[in-house]
């Protein structure tokens, strides 16, 4: 496995989901055609191992192999039959409160930690889903009528202190934007995580 692939796999395992070809080249500093001949190689390296290579379209990412989707399922049930916890909540007052959608990375920089796995949970519970959207970077998560539901209303401004939370993240995120790239965690974490996969 050279330079590029190694990589493809850590970002793809550090997003915890799809990039585009497009969005790897601009992480990795080479062109779209560079990565897709990486993407070629890179299903060989997952071949006897637990983990594979899936490539949909201009979308790319890693997944559980079939041969133990056995095991995937008993965690599944086991982690559904638990309540989502603190960082299940935290988790959704940052999607409420994004009304566009929030990225995993703002939810990471917001948390401190990572969030695929709660993610995850809250996915497979229906309390939230995935889109993509021009008008953001990548994909992001939004609450579901499920949720909420499951909160008692019939709408998200009627969620109790929604309008002065949003206010406060939203200001938040304009003091991020105003100090420019580097105010960008996203910009910021993937920069760091591609030199770290740098030998030199």
């Amino acid at each position: 496995m050279n330079k590029l692939e190694q990589q493809i796999e850590a970002l793809l395992f550090w997003v915890g989901g799809p990039l585009k070809k497009s969005e790897l080249a601009k992480l990795c500093d080479v062109s779209a055609e560079q990565i897709g001949e990486a993407a070629k190689n890179l299903p060989a390296h997952f071949s006897e191992r637990g983990i594979v290579f899936i490539e949909n379209g201009d979308d790319i990412s890693l997944g559980a192999s079939p041969e133990v989707f056995d095991v995937i399922e008993k965690a599944r049930k086991e982690e559904l039959s638990r309540e989502i916890g603190k960082a299940g909540l935290e988790t959704l007052a940052i999607i409420v409160h994004k009304k566009d959608g929030a990225t995993r990375r703002q939810i990471d920089f917001v948390r401190g930690v990572n969030s695929s796995f709660i993610l995850r949970n809250l996915l497979v519970r229906g309390l939230v889903q995935k889109f993509s959207s021009p008008a953001i970077r990548g994909y992001a998560y939004k609450p579901t009528t499920e949720l909420l539901s499951w909160l008692g209303v019939t709408k998200i401004e009627d969620i109790e202190g929604y309008a002065e939370i949003k206010t406060e993240m939203d200001s938040f995120e304009a003091s991020l934007k105003a100090a420019g790239p580097e105010g960008d965690p996203a910009v910021a974490e993937a920069s760091i995580l591609v030199e770290a996969t740098d030998p030199k």
